[in-house]
């Protein structure tokens, strides 16, 4: 009875670690496609060049200085046409180009979020040959947004998840030390101490923790093999760094939290009196 419980305990506490190692992948995937959708945001400063080539080159000469710019596009007339053609489109327009020459210009990650947008538009503004501003602060707040939702909701997931690993434990523990009762009260009656009764059952659970977070890992490893080779898209958002970050964290976990779950159910356990461990 008791070996069948502790197998059962085993399995479940492996299930638990292996979707808190899904969380972790998850966690870390969705921080990866944020920081790649944020290498992409900037904005587009459109330059009147009727103000005189000083004036643009000056503009320029700060965009290539500037410490929070990652790389600079600068476009002509022409260019802008070709691109609104190729996406709109090759519709005859009138006889003159309408658009005007501008910098496409991608901002550093740690700049990123809207405020910091906004200011660095105010910079580039002050430039008296810049016509006008476009910034992706829509984009940037959206993505801070669903970064921080998304690490929320897998944080809850994985508070919850270790709060059910610690019930299934307790629960097994207890039936344990309740088959064990006569033994347990033996030692005590010949005057063993706490620490020295409760050791064996905190070593038991140590080993069940790490079987546990070995078995979780090895089918994790294989389910991540597996996404990989069939979803190209999921690739780009995946590392194999990952796997080693979370399976250092479940083999961290599985023995400790087991261990100190079995330390206190242990304890709580023996220090109760007769009429209550018999009754």
């Amino acid at each position: 009875m008791i070996d069948s419980s502790r197998t059962i305990t085993v399995a479940s506490v492996a299930m638990v670690l292996l979707i808190l190692g899904i969380t972790i992948i998850l966690g870390l995937a969705t921080k990866r496609a944020a920081s790649l959708l944020r290498s992409d945001i900037g904005l587009v400063a459109v330059v009147d060049p009727a103000c005189g080539q000083p004036a643009v080159d000056s503009l320029t000469t700060f965009l290539a200085s500037a410490p929070f710019i990652e790389k600079t596009v600068a476009r002509t007339a022409d260019e802008v046409l070709e691109r609104w053609e190729d996406t709109m489109g090759s519709e005859e327009l009138l006889d003159v180009n309408p658009f005007l020459p501008e910098y496409e210009i991608t901002v550093r990650k740690q700049w990123t979020r809207p405020d910091s947008l906004e200011q660095i538009a105010r910079d580039i503004s002050r430039f008296r040959c810049v016509d006008h501003i476009q910034v992706n602060t829509d984009l940037a707040a959206g993505i801070n947004r669903t970064v921080s939702s998304a690490l929320l909701i897998l944080s809850i997931i994985g508070m919850t998840l270790l709060i059910v690993s610690i019930v299934l434990m307790t629960n097994t523990l207890k039936l344990q030390l309740h088959a064990q009762r006569f033994v347990i009260h033996t030692q005590q009656y010949v005057g063993a101490k706490i620490s020295y009764i409760v050791r064996p059952y905190v070593i038991r659970a140590a080993i069940s923790g790490l079987a546990s977070a070995l078995i979780a890992t090895a089918i994790l490893t294989a389910l991540a093999t597996y996404v990989v080779m069939i979803d190209p898209i999921a690739a780009t958002l995946f590392d194999w760094t990952d796997i080693l970050v979370s399976a250092a964290t479940l083999i961290s976990i599985g023995p400790i939290l087991c261990a100190l779950t079995a330390m206190m159910a242990a304890k709580k356990y023996v220090c109760r009196s007769y009429d209550e461990i018999f009754n």
